[in-house]
């Protein structure tokens, strides 16, 4: 049995889920967008896999991304008998389907949306992207509200199988007393500190979460926001603040990714506030590795309800709060009542739960019992 598994590129947190799958079966992998552009992940490829196949994309619309000629002559000429591919949306899960018409090979979706856009390009595709998930012969999803959308439309709950994303555990990170105290200076003194570190883009809702933070830092002095990340919605953000006169607010810049467990090891609560943004494509948080990450160093957290991880990750009261997205007041209620609570039991909770949900094996074991399943 040859599998041919199909990924738009290679991410650290991948790894170790694909070294896992090829200790069992004969499995090529294939990615659309070549990790020459990324030289550290070029080496990781080839150091952690065997059987690597790595196309240099083409940008063609409607592909922003993955769009390679190559792909469909190599997957016609290999003749697999499963063809594993994610995201629905992608131009490698299109190309796949085509091969599994043209072959009779087997095919497996892994799927992480569960809230298609609304955008004009998606209305277009969303034909397509149902046939393919109806005529798929199982599908993995990422989690419980990637399995609630394949159901609303159709698809057999026996047909899907589960795989929780998982993210590395920063908490085996190597991490030094120097590095630390040298961050530890960015951070105020005797505040809890609430932390956002990602992309600083319109649907990531930084905005409301500074407004939610202006509400309540008129009620408490001890409190500070530190903010990571750069993107385009970071002026628009900075001139937020200026008008809501916040005075314990930092921005930290683009955080690199041996620098984040230390940030997150410095904070007292993380916040991911995503809302939903219809007018684009990425209108909401697929999952939210974030949370993983800063779940598995032990810290409480707060999410939305367009975070698809918080639906998995977060149990109210004992771990953290999910909040009505856009919800200001909800935002900044659930902000102060894990401040009055104690953070450092519920961070405990956090490390506890998400090592408890993802784990490479069981998200492998969804791999596998799907494989089984079409074998």
């Amino acid at each position: 049995m040859r599998i041919g598994c199909i990924h738009m590129a290679l991410r650290p947190y991948r790894l170790e889920l694909f070294q896992r799958l090829q200790k069992k079966y004969d499995i090529d992998f294939i990615f659309t967008h070549s990790a020459k552009q990324h030289k550290e992940r070029y080496n990781v490829i080839f150091k952690g896999l065997k059987n690597v196949y790595d196309f240099e994309e083409k940008p063609f619309f409607p592909y922003k991304m993955g769009f390679t000629t190559k792909l469909f002559t190599f997957l016609m000429k290999k003749k697999y008998d499963i063809l594993i591919t994610s995201d629905s949306a992608m131009f490698g899960s299109h190309i796949a389907y085509l091969v599994k018409k043209l072959t009779g090979c087997k095919l497996i979706l892994f799927e992480e949306q569960w809230r298609w856009p609304k955008t004009k390009e998606a209305k277009l595709s969303w034909p397509i992207v149902k046939h393919i998930l109806r005529k798929s012969d199982a599908l993995v999803a990422a989690g419980s509200k990637a399995k609630e959308f394949m159901m609303k439309h159709g698809i057999p709950e026996e047909k899907i199988f589960t795989a929780f994303d998982t993210a590395e555990d920063l908490s085996k990170k190597k991490r030094t007393k120097k590095k630390l105290a040298e961050i530890k200076k960015k951070f105020p003194k005797e505040k809890k500190v609430f932390l956002y570190l990602s992309r600083i883009v319109k649907y990531k809702g930084l905005d409301n979460l500074i407004r939610s933070f202006a509400r309540l830092e008129k009620e408490r002095k001890d409190i500070f926001l530190m903010i990571g990340g750069h993107g385009p919605f970071k002026k628009e953000c900075q001139e937020l603040i200026k008008k809501l006169n916040i005075k314990n607010v930092k921005f930290v810049g683009n955080v690199s990714y041996d620098d984040v467990p230390y940030y997150y090891t410095l904070s007292d609560v993380f916040v991911l506030p995503t809302r939903f943004l219809d007018s684009q494509n990425q209108n909401c948080e697929a999952w939210g590795l974030v949370l993983n990450e800063v779940m598995s160093i032990g810290k409480p957290v707060i999410a939305t309800s367009a975070v698809g991880a918080a639906f998995d990750l977060i149990h109210d009261g004992e771990n953290g709060y999910l909040v009505e997205e856009s919800n200001i007041e909800a935002m900044k209620y659930a902000m102060q009542k894990i401040l009055s609570k104690k953070p450092k039991q519920m961070g405990t909770a956090s490390k506890r739960i998400v090592k408890k949900v993802c784990n490479y094996k069981q998200m492998a074991n969804g791999f596998i019992n799907a494989i089984e399943y079409v074998r």
